[in-house]
């Protein structure tokens, strides 16, 4: 008697989650522990191509999404900042890390350009780690860059 060889065995994943479901505009809850990531966008509009310019705008729209959102700094996952071309004196990182904001994983990337594009814009995507739903996350959008989203925006 021989060993029968055998394929392959795949077995279906016994902790799968299934993502939520949305029926119309309801928005149907599962069971994923009470926590999720989500997004928060911010965008600010900067007076010059200056370091100190530059970090001023970042600390204050940092601090008013931190506020509107109620966020505790350890609940942030990441943050995405993009700037346009013609912001290059200082990155909106090194504004965060000022902050205080250290152990938080920070990227930055360049704004594709478009015509007729905001000019001197950092904009931020926050994920963090909450109980809130979709509808209770706050986007801010100060200065001139309160022309992107008026539709979602809370200006300052």
């Amino acid at each position: 008697m021989g060993v029968q060889e055998t394929g392959p065995v795949f077995a279906a994943p016994t902790c799968f989650t299934p993502f939520p479901v949305f029926a119309g505009k309801k928005r149907v809850r599962t069971n994923l522990g009470g926590v999720m990531v989500r997004g928060i966008r911010g965008a600010i509009t900067v007076e010059s191509n200056t370091a100190e310019a530059i970090r001023s705008a970042v600390h204050r729209l940092l601090s008013t999404i931190v506020d509107r959102n109620g966020i505790e700094l350890e609940r942030i996952a990441s943050v995405v900042f993009s700037v346009t071309k013609d912001i290059d004196a200082e990155s909106p990182a090194f504004g965060a890390r000022q902050m205080g904001w250290t152990s938080i994983p920070l990227f930055c990337t360049q704004e594709m350009e478009v015509p007729e594009g905001l000019a001197r814009c950092v904009r931020v995507l926050i994920h963090l780690n909450t109980d809130k739903s979709q509808d209770e996350i706050r986007h801010v959008y100060l200065d001139g860059a309160v022309v992107l989203r008026p539709d979602i925006a809370e200006g300052g």
